[in-house]
C-alpha cells in the first residue's frame, strides 16, 4: 500500500489515514476485508455515507479509497471494482469547470508576470479574486487583481516600478497579451479532447475581437481597493439588499445598467429563471477563488528567500545632525574666491573674531534726490 501511495504522489499522512480507516473496518467486523461478504460492506458504507457527524462524507470517502488500495494490494481487483466509484465534482453549473477557471487564472498571472520582467526586470506579484456574475446575474467570469508597484530584481533587490503611481503597464499591450495567452491555452485544451474543429471558428473570431483589460491606480487609496474586493470574497451573485420584492413566481431586484452610465434599474424575472441565474455562480467544493502569485505566494517567497523589512521610524536627532545648514555669505565668498576674509591680514595665520556688528548706514532721502537732480 505504501508503494501505491508513493507512486500516485500522495503524502504519508494519506497512507496513515487509509490504514486507520481499514483498522476501524476490521475492528467493526472483527474480520479482514477479504473475509467479509460484499453486501455487508455496502451496508457499512451506506451507514458511513449518511453519518451526521461527517456532513462532508469524508469518513465514507476515505474508507472507500482505503479499501480500493487494500484490494489492489492483494490482487483482488474484482472486489475493488465492486466498490462504489467516487466522482469528483469538478464542473461548475451550466458552463464552467475547474480546469477552465484554472486556465483563466494562469493566463492572467502569466501575462502580469511577463510584463513585470519585460518592462521593469522584476518578479512582481498579484492577489487575484474571481468574480463570475454581472449586475443582472448573467454569467460573466472575470478576475480582479491587486498588483503592487514594486518587485524583486534578479540581483535580489527591491525595486519600485511604475511611473509616479499613475501608470504601470500599457493597457493595450496588456489586453493583446492576455487574449493570446488565454486563447492559446483554450486551443490546447480543445485539441487534447479532439474538439478543436468544433470550436475553431469561435476561437478564430475571438482572436479578431478587441478584448478589454481595465488597469488603473486606485483613486481613493489602497484601503478602498481592499475594502471593495473584500465585499465579494464571501458573497455570491447578489445580496438581500438588492432584492426589492418577491411575489408569487416573480422576483424583482435592482441592477446597475452600465450602458446607461450605471443607472440603477429594477429587473423582474421568473422564479425559475432567477434560480437558474443564481445557481450558475455556485462554485464547487474546495475551489479556491482568491489566489496569491509572485511575491505574495508563500512558495515563491520561500524559494526567492524574500525578506519584507518593516518601515522604521526615523531618528529625529540623527536627521538634524545629518541635515546641512544653509551656506552663509562668508562661506560662499571663500568658496568662490578662495580667500578667507576672516584670516588675519598681518600674520596670515590667526582668524579674526567678530566683536560687534555695525548697523547699516543709509543716506537720507533728500541727498539721493539732490544728487539725482544735479545729475
Amino acid at each position: 500500500m505504501e508503494q501505491q501511495v508513493t507512486l500516485r504522489g500522495q503524502s504519508s499522512s494519506t497512507l496513515r489515514n487509509y490504514i486507520r480507516r481499514i483498522a476501524l473496518f476490521v475492528i467493526h467486523f472483527e474480520k479482514l476485508p477479504e473475509q467479509i461478504d460484499p453486501e455487508e460492506i455496502n451496508e457499512y458504507l451506506v451507514s458511513l455515507a449518511w453519518d451526521p457527524k461527517s456532513p462532508s462524507r469524508s469518513s465514507f470517502k476515505h474508507m472507500v479509497y482505503g479499501l480500493h488500495y487494500y484490494y489492489r494490494l492483494l490482487g483482488m481487483n474484482k472486489n475493488a471494482i465492486a466498490l462504489p466509484s467516487l466522482k469528483k465534482d469538478t464542473k461548475l453549473p451550466v458552463i464552467l469547470n475547474q480546469q477552465e477557471l484554472k486556465e483563466l487564472f494562469a493566463a492572467v498571472w502569466n501575462t502580469l508576470r511577463s510584463f513585470g520582467y519585460t518592462h521593469y526586470g522584476v518578479e512582481s506579484g498579484a492577489v487575484a479574486v474571481l468574480h463570475t456574475w454581472g449586475q443582472n446575474l448573467s454569467l460573466h467570469p472575470h478576475i480582479h487583481c491587486i498588483v503592487p508597484a514594486a518587485g524583486y530584481t534578479l540581483d535580489r533587490q527591491w525595486k519600485n516600478i511604475g511611473h509616479s503611481g499613475k501608470f504601470l503597464y500599457p493597457v493595450y499591450q496588456l489586453s493583446d497579451a492576455f487574449k493570446g495567452r488565454f486563447l492559446d491555452s483554450l486551443k490546447r485544451a480543445l485539441r487534447k479532447q479532439n474538439e478543436l474543429q468544433l470550436f475553431d471558428d469561435v476561437v478564430q473570431q475571438a482572436y479578431y475581437t478587441r478584448w478589454v483589460v481595465h488597469c488603473e491606480p486606485s483613486l481613493a487609496g489602497v484601503e478602498h481597493v481592499v475594502k471593495y474586493l473584500g465585499q465579494y470574497t464571501h458573497r455570491v451573485a447578489i445580496t438581500n439588499q438588492r432584492i426589492l420584492n418577491i411575489t408569487g413566481d416573480k422576483v424583482t431586484f435592482i441592477a446597475k445598467d452600465y450602458r446607461a452610465r450605471a443607472v440603477k434599474k429594477p429587473i423582474t424575472l421568473d422564479g425559475v429563471e432567477f434560480l437558474r441565474r443564481f445557481t450558475m455562480h455556485i462554485l464547487p467544493g474546495r475551489f479556491v477563488k482568491i489566489r496569491r502569485y509572485g511575491i505574495y505566494n508563500h512558495t515563491a517567497k520561500r524559494n526567492l528567500k524574500l525578506q519584507f523589512i518593516p518601515e522604521q521610524s526615523p531618528d529625529i536627532d540623527t536627521l538634524i545632525k545629518q541635515k546641512k545648514l544653509p551656506e552663509t555669505n562668508l562661506q560662499r565668498f571663500q568658496r568662490i574666491t578662495g580667500i578667507d576674509p576672516c584670516r588675519c591680514p598681518v600674520c596670515k595665520k590667526g582668524s579674526m573674531v567678530r566683536k560687534r556688528e555695525l548697523p547699516r548706514i543709509r543716506s537720507p532721502s533728500w541727498q539721493l534726490t539732490f544728487h539725482r537732480s544735479t545729475i
